[in-house]
């Protein structure tokens, strides 16, 4: 299928709309940043460094620079689904899941702001899958991969362990967690299969605006605007 993407759930502790709503607009509302002249930035950095900047300095700060325009472009499409009865919220940043594979450590953020763990399902290319949970109250983070095959190495070994998650079995109902691991351990021939097998079994939902996707039954929730 050729899928690249992060699928973002946050773990619904009991929120109101109006506390999401709140969570949103303190994570992303506000004044959109101005972003002054390249020409500014490295002025200022000179200043800073007190010489004259190397040609990697600039080449850094103009990346850096690019970097957060990427960041503010994507915060458009922020969304939340919201059903107080939901076990969990989809969450979409086009700029967080479009495309991209976001592991424990780019959900501490999201952790914090809404204040309740944060789990993600990511796709690299369809042929692995990968799972990834953070609680950063209680100090816990996952990450696990499950390629398509054996010998799969087009991951960062160094952040993603093989394996069963147990994490996932503690999220899961009790009379689901066989079926759970069964088809965590099963063979797909694509990583997306799987993820939706699993998505199901932990009551999940997704949000995909390229797809026009939006679960039904739940209220969207945007940041205020900028």
């Amino acid at each position: 299928m050729g899928t690249t993407m992060t699928y973002i759930q946050l773990k619904n502790r009991g929120f109101t709309r109006q506390e999401l709503q709140a969570c949103m607009d303190g994570l992303f509302s506000g004044k959109a940043r101005e972003q002054p002249p390249l020409q500014e930035l490295e002025r200022r950095m000179e200043a800073l460094k007190g010489e004259t900047l190397t040609l990697k300095d600039r080449v850094i700060l103009k990346m850096l620079r690019c970097a957060m325009k990427r960041e503010d472009k994507g915060a458009k499409g922020t969304q939340v689904a919201f059903r107080p009865d939901a076990p969990w919220l989809p969450f979409w940043h086009t700029g967080m899941c479009e495309g991209s594979v976001r592991s424990s450590r780019d959900l501490r953020r999201l952790s914090e702001a809404f204040g309740t763990p944060v789990l993600a399902f990511a796709l690299f290319d369809s042929d692995v899958l990968f799972a990834s949970y953070l609680d950063g109250a209680a100090g816990e983070a996952y990450d696990c991969a499950k390629p398509n095959w054996e010998g799969y190495e087009e991951y960062d070994a160094e952040t993603y362990r093989l394996g069963f998650p147990e994490f996932l079995a503690r999220l899961c109902p009790p009379e689901e967690r066989e079926r759970l691991r069964a088809v965590w351990d099963g063979e797909e021939d694509f990583a997306d299969d799987r993820m939706w097998k699993l998505m199901e079994l932990l009551g999940m939902e997704v949000i995909d605006p390229k797809a026009e996707r939006f679960p039904k039954g739940f209220q969207r929730v945007i940041p205020a605007k900028r």
